[in-house]
């Protein structure tokens, strides 16, 4: 199993099940895509959070 599929069972967006049985690999590309999209989203949230915290200590 690569790691890919491991992510989203990881990440509980499926089951090692539901990915064998049911999945295509292009599912599995775009589940990955969207994962990376997500996190991409958070730590510019996160940097745009620190940097506001800290604008205000100034």
């Amino acid at each position: 199993m690569l790691w890919p599929a491991w992510r989203l069972v990881v990440e509980r967006v499926a089951t090692l099940h539901e990915i064998e049985t049911h999945w295509s690999l292009r599912d599995l590309i775009l589940a990955n895509e969207a994962l990376n999209i997500r996190d991409e989203a958070r730590k510019a949230a996160d940097d745009a959070a620190g940097r506001k915290a800290e604008g205000d200590a100034i």
